[in-house]
């Protein structure tokens, strides 16, 4: 003798347009991780250099000034060498797939 098992279905909730999932979320605030633990290193960098190197504070600002300018310069420099790239498997697989 078997004993007869009924399964009910349950309706599956289709998530809206309006909810975010947690993974989404997370990516989108991982960029504030990145810039606050920038912050954080160059805080710690700019003790460093000026406590235990003797460096003046105005030229360790001026120093860490010039390497974010520029990091932005080198940014707009690779923007428009990525868009600019045009081959059979995409313009920006290439990029990817070189790093």
């Amino acid at each position: 003798m078997e004993a007869e098992v009924v399964v009910e279905q349950v309706p599956v909730k289709k998530a809206s347009k309006d909810n975010v999932g947690a993974w989404r979320m997370f990516a989108w605030q991982s960029h504030a991780l990145s810039i606050s633990g920038n912050v954080l290193i160059l805080g710690f960098l700019s003790i460093y250099c000026t406590d235990t190197l003797k460096i003046p504070a105005a030229l360790v600002g001026t120093l860490l000034m010039a390497t974010k300018l520029l990091d932005g310069i080198t940014n707009l420099l690779a923007g428009v060498i990525v868009d600019k790239t045009n081959t059979k498997i995409g313009g920006r697989t290439i990029h990817i797939y070189s790093d």
